[in-house]
């Protein structure tokens, strides 16, 4: 059987496997080895961690909505449940205004590209900036790390790595399967196959980890 029919009855196939669309899937974020520098210093100074968790609509990945679960500032001084948190796929932000105690808190986390469920994210180092106010002021950019899905997680189904699953996945797994790219193997036992199809129909249906 020719490769173009296999595609054929292949995509036939596919009307039926669309259930995933407008259901919600989770994905967990980690602040991976993010460092602050203050001004005047010469080397990262202190480090922040965390976690986060972000839920979205499987197709529509950039408007989904984040919570931290775990989060660790220089110094321990504040508590995630008294900041007020904005998480975009492009920026994160912390802040805690200034009270009778002289604690207050702006953080600004910038990527060079949105995170994604496949890979890291760099942060900008340039326009990540932190402002801490304990009694004193401390102040300098946020200059190494990444926002990383955690455990390196990948979702195999995203065949055109866009972040997202939606059907112009399935057409790209068709190109993969025309060309043997590496893609097309869903099943992951080194072959270009019609099971992969089949694999890659469950791992669209299953939605990104």
């Amino acid at each position: 059987m020719k490769r173009s029919t296999i595609v054929s009855i292949i995509a036939s196939a596919f009307l039926g496997t669309t259930a995933a669309q407008g259901q919600t899937a989770t994905q967990t974020f980690c602040l991976d080895d993010v460092w602050f520098q203050r001004d005047g210093a010469t080397q990262p100074t202190s480090q922040m961690t965390g976690t986060f968790e972000w839920t979205y609509e499987i197709g529509d990945f950039e408007n989904g909505a984040g919570l931290f679960t775990e989060l660790a500032i220089p110094g321990g001084l504040f508590a995630l449940e008294e900041l007020i948190v904005a998480i975009e796929p492009s920026t994160i932000e912390f802040s805690l205004d200034a009270n009778l105690h002289d604690r207050g808190l702006d953080i600004i986390i910038k990527l060079l590209e949105p995170f994604s469920p496949n890979g890291p994210a760099a942060i900008d180092p340039v326009n990540s900036t932190y402002l801490i106010e304990f009694g004193t002021s401390t102040r300098g950019n946020i200059v190494l790390g990444s926002i990383a899905p955690c455990g390196n997680a990948t979702c195999t189904a995203d065949t055109n790595n866009d972040g997202t699953l939606t059907p112009a996945d399935f057409t790209a797994w068709i190109d993969a399967f025309n060309t043997e790219a590496p893609e097309c193997d869903q099943n992951f036992d080194g072959s270009c196959t019609p099971s992969d199809f089949t694999a890659w129909i469950a791992n669209f249906n299953a939605g990104c980890p």
